[in-house]
């Protein structure tokens, strides 16, 4: 659904009241960027000795099994050459093993042109075992070039630092933690982290310099936390976490000496570790020699973004909004890391008092992919779902001129950049018409953001990034001086907690360089699996609602947006069915009575009509029964933020962080259904209201066994003899055209 559930009231507060000055062109073009210190790659082995054909470049030790090459040149002339290595005493020889090449494959090697890349070796291989690296022909038994590994060498590795330290003045802790990790220049692990958040503080990651943590001054920078959020921070219990510094903020940085769990409202640290400056000094590994604790270099690469716009902030660390004030208009710039088919949303909250998505005023953005071409339009927003309409009724997140008033959004730039989509738009300070909002300038007012994957009607599906538990307010005009503190609680005053943020070239409120998705990282989501439902014997099915739980649920399963809630068919999340011809099934279907209102009460039906005048309506309903998230007072731990569904490594202990609560107030819906000979091999079970919240039904000839399930899972693997959708929810009917999610 659009931008349901958006945020939640509370009593914290962000203040964001003067700009965010960027440096750059303002020609849009975008760059990597490098960072002010000497660029660390690791551990220099040497640079290729020549012996054969043209080869040149430096070869780095990343950590005990990674290698990069800088600068490598190879002509591409051998026949048979491959990445060698070996521990034979007496140099590169036919006793070795091959090195897989970038791609992770063991072809011959192809021409390259100065690239710079990584190389793994393969399992159960370390560098320290090594003598030797060489580029090697192994039909000519030729070596073309090498490296020599020292003697005693010892890669980059993990450095380990204690627990977090209570400062002497509290007497109870309520943050602790089991070691750090320091796994690479731009990644700290932290084990079995527990922190206690009250709803009177603002606690936050930091680091900074200086022997006692501290946010004065510019002494210390707030860091996104594990998900890459700068909002005060959940409480955690027992978790382990693992977080990444922003833009080009690095360990090698002479500004990190500590790591914090710092509270702002209370301007003191609750925990915090020293981080030894002989584990952030760069310099004091990039020259080679034996190795021996240093810290493996970051892989990652950032990406800079030149704004054309001279005020930004970061609303997460994957998402920016850059604006400016001319006259009686106003220009958005949203910049995020997103997919082709991604939306991006920004706007005014529907509350004067708190983050609201309810009576929102909002501009989604998104990329055309036919036409390259920028869309963006203005949204207005009455409930929580796409917007539907049901007997000659609109609600949901619902484009303004569907609700029959005017789009007052100009459209100036869509482009994709690199890994960034950029959505450049103008609309007036002064609203257009009643679902608009007034943007007052000079007056810190609340805002919206999000961003989603687009369901395939082309609506904004349920969002992956969004605010929660605090406010986030914008004065778009400043009426006090660049030093003032550009983040601000509600209960600070306007100049309790002074920074001066010309101090240090980092600011954690500044828009810094775009980390760029390590696509290959093995911590990278994978998905729970579908689950199967293949019983011979079972008559009877229960759907209710649940949450649909994202890349690592619905959507990793089904490739389909997530629908931000889906069904659950006996406990299990949008499960494939077996279902044998000839053969009465019954359907509970228990997912409320009122198909406009939240998500938590899509309408369940147990059939369809058409009126006289053409509009489909329901001939029956059915009670709710919704899995759902359960909030747990101020000890409230991850299970009741959506935003942390992925982080269950299964479904089953997902499922147990959520409790169903049920209805007493009708029965459910009974469906009944038969499939026959006019039934396709595999018909999806859907939403009559919303798309994207069912899956498969395998129907069968005979009888649901193994060799009969095997061809069925062969057949719609394959895209073969897949047709009709199967309707269950709000709609509980088997239709003979084909829909748009249906068919892979």
């Amino acid at each position: 659904m659009g931008i349901s559930k958006l945020v939640f009231a509370t009593t914290l507060l962000v203040t964001i009241s003067l700009p965010y000055f960027v440096s750059g062109q303002n020609d849009g073009s975008s760059s990597s960027s490098s960072s002010s210190t000497e660029e660390y790659f690791g551990l220099l082995l040497g640079r290729f000795n020549v012996y054969h054909h043209a080869i040149s470049g430096s070869l780095y030790a990343v950590n005990a099994t990674t290698l990069l090459i800088k600068n490598f040149y190879y002509d591409g002339m051998g026949k048979d050459a491959y990445f060698w290595g070996g521990s034979g005493g007496n140099g590169p020889g036919p006793n070795g093993f091959i090195i897989p090449d970038q791609w992770g494959r063991t072809n011959v090697l192809k021409k390259s042109d100065n690239r710079d890349f990584t190389l793994t070796l393969p399992e159960k291989k370390v560098i320290s075992e090594l003598k030797w690296i060489s580029v090697y022909d192994l039909s000519r038994l030729e070596n073309f070039g090498d490296v020599y590994i020292p003697d005693n060498f010892e890669p980059p590795g993990i450095v380990t630092l204690p627990p977090f330290t209570t400062p002497a003045s509290d007497d109870i802790s309520d943050c602790s933690s089991d070691n750090i990790e320091l796994i690479d220049m731009k990644t700290i692990r932290i084990g079995r982290l527990s922190i206690i958040s009250y709803h009177n503080q603002e606690n936050y990651f930091a680091v900074g310099k200086g022997l006692v943590p501290s946010l004065r001054s510019g002494a210390g920078w707030r860091i996104p936390d594990e998900n890459g959020y700068l909002e005060p921070l959940r409480s955690y219990n027992a978790e382990d976490i693992t977080l990444t510094l922003p833009g080009d903020l690095t360990l090698s940085d002479s500004n990190v000496h500590w790591l914090a769990v710092y509270d702002k409202m209370a301007d003191k640290a609750l925990c915090y570790v020293n981080i030894p400056s002989t584990s952030g000094n760069a310099g004091a590994y990039s020259d080679g020699g034996a190795g021996g604790g240093a810290i493996p270099p970051s892989l990652r690469r950032t990406f800079k973004y030149d704004y054309s716009l001279p005020n930004c902030v970061p609303l997460h660390n994957d998402f920016h909004l850059a604006w400016d004030v001319v006259g009686q208009t106003i220009t958005f710039e949203m910049v995020a890391v997103a997919n082709d088919d991604d939306w991006l949303g920004f706007g005014l909250s529907g509350s004067d008092n708190k983050t609201q998505m309810m009576s929102s005023d909002i501009a989604i953005g998104h990329i055309n992919v036919k036409t390259g071409q920028g869309v963006v339009q203005d949204y207005n927003v009455d409930a929580k779902a796409p917007c539907t309409s049901i007997l000659e009724k609109k609600r949901g997140v619902c484009l303004d001129s569907e609700l029959g008033h005017s789009d007052s959004i100009q459209v100036l730039e869509g482009r994709r950049i690199g890994p960034l989509i950029v959505i450049k738009y103008r609309r007036q300070l002064k609203r257009a018409d009643e679902a608009d909002k007034d943007i007052d300038p000079d007056k810190p007012i609340p805002i919206i953001w999000a961003l989603g994957r687009l369901l395939a009607t082309g609506q904004p599906g349920f969002h992956r990034l969004y605010p929660r538990k605090h406010v986030t307010r914008i004065q778009f005009m400043p009426t006090r001086p660049k030093s003032s503190s550009p983040h601000q609680s509600s209960s600070s005053s306007s100049t309790s907690s002074e920074e001066d943020s010309s101090s240090s070239s980092f600011s954690d409120m500044t828009c810094q360089p775009f980390l760029i998705p390590d696509r290959t990282s093995s911590s990278a989501l994978k998905p729970w699996g579908a689950a199967k439902i293949v019983d011979g014997k079972l008559r009877t099915f229960s759907a209710r609602l649940g949450p649909s739980a994202g890349l690592r649920g619905y959507e990793g399963m089904t490739g389909v947006a997530n629908p931000g809630y889906a069904w659950y068919i006996q406990g299990y999340l949008a499960p494939e069915l077996y279902m044998q011809r000839g053969v009465t099934y019954s359907f509970k279907a228990i997912g409320g009575q009122n198909a406009l209102s939240s998500p938590r009460s899509n309408s369940i039906l147990s059939g369809v009509e058409t009126t006289r005048r053409g509009l489909s309506r329901p001939t029956a309903a059915g009670r709710l029964c919704l899995w759902s998230h359960e909030e747990k007072g101020r000890n409230n731990f991850k299970s009741s933020d959506r935003r942390l569904d992925e982080s269950y490594p299964t479904f089953e202990k997902f499922r147990n962080s959520l409790k169903l609560r049920c209805e007493n107030s009708s029965e459910p819906s009974i469906v009944e259904v038969t499939p026959n000979s006019s039934w396709p091999d595999v018909v999806y079970y859907h939403s009559f209201t919303q798309p994207g919240m069912g899956w498969r039904i395998h129907v069968l000839d005979g009888a649901i066994v193994g060799a009969a399930v095997a061809e069925a899972e062969g057949e719609s693997n394959s895209g073969e003899k897949v047709a009709s959708v199967f309707y269950l929810v709000t709609g509980m009917v088997v239709m003979t055209m084909t829909s748009l999610f249906c068919c892979r």
